[in-house]
This record gives structure tokens, sequence and C-alpha cells, in this order.
């Protein structure tokens, strides 16, 4: 099924750089403290992904990775910040320049380049200061980063491992089975230092480890023994079930050092105790599906629970707040202040602040939809969607275009219900030039589940999870209103009178779509959710029950297809 995607932004690094520079040195000027931290650490990670599309962008020019001017200016700048936040971490005097990356700046390319947003970063809560926290080695050590995260965390582990070198690769090729390219000088220069152990640091593994692999095949074929390496993963799983048995033997025998946060509920407590202004109780764990057991108002929802994202319940004496991560770096911020608009405009509930990439709201004790009246909600459902695409532009992520939803569709439908079903959707390719120019993206919310709003206490009509889904993990993205529209109809299942009855309360808000283009988006909506529907079955097979809710939902998205 096609489900997931990057999250890819096209920027000039000059230009990008000019403001992080800016925000590292505003950082440096603020109290000492987790607020300061925060700021230094954000500065950081948009600087690494940066310097990760500097480096990727003379990768593509060369064809093989290769420690030139640039690479060693973007090693040389993030090691520097490396230092100033192993301080700050540890409770020390900051010191610092204030602009570390004019030298990456002078040799960045004045053009536009692809930078990739982490996933560790974006979704799955991987702290950078986790490298800070590794015991240190007693022999030397040589860092190699996967490219993109270990733009950012190869630095980290340097710092803390006083690394001889460090150096970041790219792997390229069939996602399973991806390979190196490394240049004579950079081969010679591992070769040299073989007798060192080698330290590889990247997300993962995922559903093949192929990433380790392919560094880790290399640094053998240049003679570092296998007992010479170390894996720095961000958990401490296996390999999924499509790694190869030459990467799965060696994963199984390797020495790991895993990147966590140990006791996290804790540590987060203690970072918001001067957020929410009093002590904090320890967190409490909702991820993986334990929001149930905190009286959800949706007890029998399905939970995708190895693709949540952390969240905890924190009560103090004020009450109680849900704690969610949203993202490190600008990521988090953007959906910070997406989370502010929609609680000023009633939408959501109220936001408390963001701290460590965990946005802080108010829990609200509210029952599900079902005890609104219907007629009302759907209306409040559709000043929703209309809000959001007047109020919240879109990102500047690359987006997949409507042929690449095409595409999926078919693509997802032939998976599921047979090539004669998918056959079906090929009356939309003539169409798609037309169709395509009538796009106007937003920040589309793309949840629009019936078990994620709630009918809050006085009769307010509150939407949760409201801002992860346009940036998510997946190639959807940011996309026209007419996305969310259709979404709405098929997760309330509308009949044709109230379709009509929420096309005509949209069109009062100056949000008016023609019909051909919202059922364009009705059938790719349909065939992505019966994909991630699909996949989230087969990822939660070891919990049956949750699996079961989800070929449930399949099969209704299946219908909906049929139906149409």
């Amino acid at each position: 099924m096609l489900v997931f995607g990057d999250l890819e932004l096209i920027e000039n690094p000059r230009d990008a750089l000019d403001d992080v520079s800016a925000r590292w040195s505003r950082a440096l000027d603020l109290p000492a403290g987790l607020a300061r931290h925060d700021a230094l650490g954000n500065a950081y990670m948009d600087a690494s992904r940066i310097a990760q599309g500097c480096v990727d962008h003379e990768f593509a020019q060369r064809g093989s990775d290769a420690l030139t001017p640039l690479h060693e200016a973007a090693l040389q700048a993030l090691r520097g910040c490396a230092d100033a936040l192993a301080q700050s971490w540890g409770g020390a005097p900051v010191t610092a320049s204030r602009d570390p990356f004019a030298p990456l700046r002078a040799l960045a390319p004045d053009a536009p380049a692809a930078t990739r947003t982490p996933e560790g970063f974006a979704f799955y809560a991987l702290f950078p200061e986790a490298c800070l926290e590794l015991a240190r080695p007693d022999e030397e050590t040589c860092v190699v980063g996967v490219r993109s995260i270990g733009m950012a965390l190869a630095p980290l582990v340097a710092q803390r491992f006083q690394a001889r070198l460090v150096v970041t690769l790219r792997p390229t090729g069939h996602p399973f089975q991806r390979r190196c390219a490394l240049d004579r000088a950079l081969e010679d220069e591992v070769k040299r230092l073989r007798h060192m152990r080698f330290v590889i640091v990247d997300e993962g593994p995922g559903l093949s480890g192929s990433s380790f692999g392919a560094v880790a095949d290399a640094l053998e074929s240049l003679g570092v023994g296998r007992e010479r390496i170390t894996f720095c993963p961000s958990h401490d799983g296996a390999p999924g079930p499509m790694a190869s048995a030459a990467h799965r033997q060696r994963w199984s025998l390797a020495r790991k050092r895993p990147l966590t946060l140990e006791g996290l509920p804790e540590r987060l407590s203690d970072w918001l105790r001067d957020l929410i202004g009093e002590p904090v109780a320890p967190a409490r764990d909702l991820s993986g599906g334990l929001w149930r057991d905190a009286g959800s108002p949706t007890p029998h929802a399905p939970a995708n629970r190895p693709f949540e994202r952390r969240k905890f319940l924190v009560e103090t004496r004020q009450g109680r707040f849900l704690a969610k991560f949203t993202g490190l770096g600008s990521i988090g911020i953007d959906k910070a202040g997406m989370a502010r608009a929609l609680a000023q405009a009633g939408f959501g509930p109220p936001v408390v602040g963001l701290r460590r990439g965990f946005l802080v709201e108010r829990w609200i004790e509210g029952a599900s939809l079902a005890a609104a009246p219907r007629a009302q909600a759907l209306r409040r459902i559709a000043s929703y969607v209309a809000f959001r695409a007047s109020n919240l532009p879109a990102p500047r992520f690359a987006r997949t275009d409507l042929a690449g939803l095409l595409n999926m569709a078919r693509f997802n439908v032939a998976q599921a219900l047979g090539e004669a079903s998918a056959a079906g959707l090929d009356r939309w390719s003539p169409r798609l030039a037309d169709l395509q120019a009538m796009e106007r993206p937003a920040a589309t919310d793309n949840r629009m589940h019936a078990w994620e709003w709630l009918a809050a206490p006085g009769g307010a009509i509150l939407k949760t999870d409201a801002v992860d889904h346009h940036a998510a993990h997946d190639l959807i993205g940011a996309r026209d209103p007419a996305w969310d529209v259709a979404g709405a109809m098929v997760e309330f299942d509308m009949s044709e009178e109230e379709r009509q009855a929420f096309i005509e309360s949209l069109r009062a808000q100056g949000l008016e779509r023609t019909r051909e283009f919202l059922r364009f988006h009705l059938d790719a909506y349909c065939a992505f959710q019966l994909g991630a529907a699909h996949m989230a079955a087969d990822a939660n097979a070891s919990w049956p029950e949750d699996a079961a809710r989800w070929r449930a939902e399949g099969a209704r998205y299946a219908r909906w297809l049929q139906e149409s």
C-alpha cells in the first residue's frame, strides 16, 4: 500500500542559515534554563536540516560521499553547537560563537535545495540530548551519521565520545537494499582508522534496517572488523520483517547503544513545572492506546499502537493537562502557533505552551460527538473546515500533486479490491490538469474521523488531534480543503441530503468547490484511508482487537469506493 512519505522542504540554504543564525544568537541571550536550552536545540536541529540539504545537494552532483570543504564546514559548525548544547544540558555556562554557521553559509549553494525533517524529531520523540547521556567508551572512536537525522545526531555523539572522525553518509537505492558510495579519499581515511571503534548513528531500524546495514557493509568492505562496529539506534528493537538474513544476523550480535532518555514521564514533569507554574505530579503515559484507560469518550476507537505519538496526562492543582509530542525544531513551533489559533477561534482546547517538543493543552472532559445534535455538529464541522482554509496557510513542505494522489489511489485499490476496481479510477486521468488548476492548498486537518471530535461541557464542539496530520509521516501533506470536506462526508457517513447541506454551509462561508473536484477527492481520500487501514491492521497484529477494528475501517472505505 502507498501510505508513507517524507517531509521535504525546498529552500535556499543561505537564506535559511541567515534565519537560524539569528535564532541561535537570540537564544544565547536568554536566561539560563530549559527555555534557553529549547531555543538552542531548536536552532541546532533546523541548522542540521539545512546542512543535510547542502551535503545531499553536493552528493547528488558528485555521486559519492566525501569529506569536501562544504561537508567539513557543516560538521565543524554543528560540532561547535553540540559543545554548547552539552554545556547547556549539563547546567554549565554556555560559551559559543554567535554565528557558527558563517563558514557553511559561504560554501552553501545559493539555489533551492531539498531538506528533510527527520522522522524521529518530527514524530517519534527522539531527543538529541540522548546522545549526550551515552556512557563514554574507553577506546578511540569514529562516528558515522546516516543522513538525514545523522547530520544532527553524529556531532552530538562525537562531542560525547570526543571522536577522532565524524562523517555522514547517504545510503541510496531500494528502501530494503540500500548501498553507500564513498569517494577514494574517504575510503582511504576509513582504512587508516579501521583499528578504531566505529559508531553508526541513525533513527530506526525500520522495516528492513537497510540504512544501518548499508553503512556497516561499507565499513566492513574497507577493513573495519564487525566486532569494532557499534550501532546507535533510536530504539532497542530489531529490524523489521524486510531485513536481509545477513543484516539481521549482524544486528543480533552487534553492540548497540540505543538513544533513549530514561525516565521520560518524570523528566516531562520537571520540564513542565515552570510552564504550568506549579509542581507537577509524575506524568501518566497515554501512548499506544493507553488513552482509553483515561476515560476516553470513544473507548472503541482503533489505536495504531506502533505509530502513535507520545502523549501524557499531567495532573496539577490547576487541573489536568495533555502533553502531546508534536515535534522538535520549527515544525513543533509552527504547530504550537496553529494550536493557539484554533483555540482562540473556539475550535480547540486552550494551549498552555510548548516544551521539549510537547504541546501542552488543557484536558477536556468531553463526550463523544454523538452526544451533540447531528445537524448542529455538521454545521460546526463545516465552519471548522472553512476556518482552516482561510486562516491556516499550507506550510512549505513539498506535496504530492493530484497525479500522485491518483497513482496512490489506483495502487491501493488494486491491492485491496482488484485491478477491475482500480481501472474505474482511470476516468480521472484526462481531467487531472484541470483539477490541479483548481487546487488551493491549506494546512488541512486530514484527520476528520468522528472519534477525533468532542462535545465539551457547555455545548462547545472541539477538534482534537488537529495540528499534526497536514505534516505527518505520510504522502498526503497540506491539501485543498476539499480533502477535509471529503473526509467529513465519509467519516460521518453523510446522507445525500446532509452532503448538500454541508456544501451549502461551506459556500455561505466563502468556500466553494465543483462537484467534480469533490468527487475526485472522495475517491482519493477513501483509497488512501483504505491503504492506511490495511497497513494499520498488519502493524497491530499483536493487538487483535485493534487489528480487527482497523480491518473494519478498511471494509468501510472499500464500501464507499464500491458504491460510488
